[in-house]
């Protein structure tokens, strides 16, 4: 089930990326939100939480990129249920409470492909769409004998040994 994107979320989103799926706060549910529900939008790159308050005028986000994910699970009740994200990075779980049982499934589902790379039109990583630089690997210099390959001292010209190794030189 494809809901409306708010147009704040709209201008986050980075170039290439997609929302997936959105997952709403219930607003008459047990736990759910009358006049600012949460929702969790999952793109191909990231999961983005959007947390209004106080009427819609303010709003909390927190986005986390798959790789930066370390849980998530579901919470499941007799009308509803709660989803859990942990990161790796902060130190509170981001919480969901009062989705569709359906639709929390279905965001668990997609997040748990993200995090193993498999999302449609996914971008794993920055260094997958970096141009690839060429390595120029230059001629080794000759050698002619000016300095002993064993020791590293100067040899006299058209020496067979080294004066200072006894090294036979080619």
């Amino acid at each position: 089930m494809f809901r409306k994107i708010e147009k704040d979320i709209k201008e986050m989103l980075m170039e290439g990326e997609e929302v997936l799926f959105v997952a709403r706060q219930s607003r008459i549910k047990p736990g759910g939100s009358l006049f600012t529900p949460n929702a969790i939008y999952v793109t191909n790159r990231r999961v983005i939480f959007r947390n209004p308050w106080l009427l819609g005028l303010k709003k909390n986000y927190v986005d986390v990129d798959y790789r930066d994910i370390s849980n998530i699970r579901m919470k499941k009740g007799l009308f509803s249920t709660e989803i859990y994200l942990k990161s790796r990075f902060l130190s509170d779980e981001i919480r969901l409470p009062a989705v569709d049982k359906k639709d929390a499934i279905q965001v668990v589902q997609l997040i748990r492909k993200g995090i193993e790379g498999k999302l449609p039109g996914q971008i794993i990583s920055e260094r997958a769409t970096a141009p690839v630089i060429e390595r120029v690997v230059y001629p080794e210099p000759r050698l002619d004998f000016k300095y002993c390959p064993h020791c590293g001292v100067k040899l006299q010209p058209g020496a067979k040994f080294c004066h200072n190794c006894g090294a036979k030189l080619k």
